[in-house]
């Protein structure tokens, strides 16, 4: 839309030359001839890459489609996989997305490799994933959304939890994990489901400015 394919964005783009706008739209800065990533509502696109969907968008609250394991190497699904992982290395603050949030209704959530120390030797994609099994230990965690931009609050999360998936070349595993990943395998699952954090949020609120500024200059 909107020309997107023409143009390519990168990381780290602070701002715009006036004289390299090419068109202005509610969604899109295009600039001609050099990277950009600077955009009204700070979604992100790169060559064919499709966009961020926001709070708002019918595909966020739907129940996302289970995927045939035969069919999980399919080009389809594999092209879905792909503009995933690319969609997401273009959020300094991203660390997992799932398929809904660039508006495709299917049961698969990736995370970035940057989370883990060996992120070749770790599960990055989760397909038709299940909590199997949570801690009944709780804490409430600091949270924020890739589609739902600029807002934070807080979640109350089990603080170890256990998922059945299958993987991008459809091999089922189960997963057990803390911390960061356990977190995020709850919130991804809540995305599938048609949940987004601010159901649940408590102190939920607005960033900030000078907070928004830090992750668009990725501190």
């Amino acid at each position: 839309m909107f020309g997107v394919h023409e143009y390519k964005c990168i990381k780290g783009c602070e701002g715009l030359q006036g004289e390299n706008i090419l068109d202005y739209k509610k969604e899109l800065i295009f600039i001609k001839n050099v990277p950009f990533s600077c955009i009204a509502e700070r979604i992100f696109y790169t060559r064919d890459m499709k966009k961020i969907v926001q709070m708002g968008t019918h595909v966020l609250r739907e129940q996302a489609q289970h995927i045939e394991p035969s069919k999980i190497k399919s080009q389809e699904i594999q092209k879905i996989i792909s503009e995933m992982h690319e969609s997401l290395e273009t959020q300094n603050d991203g660390v997992a997305l799932a398929a809904p949030q660039i508006g495709e209704s299917y049961q698969i959530f990736i995370v970035a490799p940057f989370i883990f120390e060996e992120p070749e030797k770790e599960h990055l994609v989760y397909i038709n994933p299940v909590i199997t099994k949570r801690s009944k230990k709780t804490q409430w965690m600091h949270e924020g959304c890739l589609s739902c931009r600029w807002k934070v609050g807080e979640v109350k999360r089990s603080l170890i939890a256990t998922v059945h998936a299958y993987d991008v070349n459809g091999n089922a595993f189960t997963q057990s994990a803390d911390g960061l990943l356990a977190h995020i395998f709850q919130h991804e699952i809540e995305h599938l489901q048609g949940i987004l954090f601010i159901d649940n949020a408590r102190k939920l609120r607005d960033m900030s400015q000078e907070e928004i500024n830090d992750v668009l200059n990725g501190r």
